[in-house]
């Protein structure tokens, strides 16, 4: 599993991000939290996500070719 941070200092842009991450498969992880900085005079917007690898990826041992499924053409009947 991989999992990282979206930080940003506009809700547009959140939108975007977090938007863009999940059309690329990647999937929300807990809710999204708001953070007023007084140094900066900003908002600032934090969304965690997490992209879970696909069962076959998970199974597969590190270092070894993926094992192919059976094919429709090897034997139509």
């Amino acid at each position: 599993m991989r999992y990282k941070v979206v930080e940003v200092s506009s809700l547009r842009e959140l939108e975007d991000q977090v938007n863009a991450l999940i059309a690329a498969g990647w999937d929300l992880a807990g809710g999204v939290s708001v953070v007023y900085s007084p140094s900066t005079s900003r908002w600032w917007y934090y969304q965690a996500m997490a992209l879970r690898p696909l069962p076959a990826e998970r199974d597969e041992p590190p270092g070894r070719p993926r094992r192919r499924g059976p094919d429709v053409t090897d034997n139509p009947y």
